[in-house]
């Protein structure tokens, strides 16, 4: 028995998404990482990122925190390597906090 065709990709959701779970599927599943509007989008995102409010750190340590955290993620959208549910909640918490969702 053969797997059935989908009618709608359930990756098109993301296509124009700017948040980092988006910006990661963009990248890693829409084979967009290369194209301008991607790159526009992703230095968008990286001036939300902010590392606190005292301390925000420079361009070029927003943008290697953001590619961290997208880098980061594991296939099935979870991060971290052991105890999957409580990392990716930490993760996902952090980025709420600091406005990226």
């Amino acid at each position: 028995m053969s797997a059935p065709k989908l009618g709608h990709s359930p990756y098109a959701i993301f296509e124009d998404s700017q948040s980092p779970p988006g910006l990661y599927a963009r990248q890693k599943w829409l084979n967009q990482g290369e194209t301008e509007t991607y790159r526009t989008d992703f230095a968008a995102a990286v001036a939300k990122l902010r590392y606190a409010d005292r301390n925000p750190g420079s361009r070029s340590e927003r943008i290697n925190a953001l590619k961290h955290v997208i880098e980061g993620q594991n296939d099935d959208g979870t991060w971290g390597r052991a105890d999957n549910e409580w990392q990716t909640f930490l993760v996902v918490h952090a980025l709420r906090k600091k406005g990226m969702l």
